[in-house]
């Protein structure tokens, strides 16, 4: 869902699962909650499918429990051609998600 959200370019329903007190780790520094993180999207990238480009991500690994799941994939970012400006983007991320009272939410995301 959150690979679809990025694609249409919306960021907000991207940042939906997210929780209130999150923390994303990644090269640039440590960013914490929700909506602080949906900011830092929104001004790297935008807010328009075009400048957000297209996401895909490829699970490496998977370990669940009752109350975690914890992901490792490979992103990859790419441009349509009108922005040849902008060069393909990868890396690697590992997120967790908790159990939570309100559903599952991303707790901690690092991505590289």
């Amino acid at each position: 869902k959150q690979q679809d959200a990025w694609n249409r370019g919306d960021i907000a329903e991207f940042c939906a699962p997210y929780s209130d007190d999150c923390i994303f780790l990644s090269p640039t520094g440590v960013t914490r909650g929700r909506l602080v993180l949906q900011e830092r999207y929104l001004k790297k990238y935008g807010a328009a499918k075009e400048t957000m480009g297209q996401l895909l991500f490829e699970v490496l690994d998977t370990r669940e429990t009752a109350l975690m799941v914890t992901l490792a994939m490979r992103w990859s970012l790419s441009w349509q051609s009108s922005r040849a400006d902008k060069a393909p983007a990868s890396g690697l991320t590992l997120i967790s998600w908790q159990r939570q009272t309100s559903g599952w939410r991303l707790v901690q995301d690092a991505s590289m």
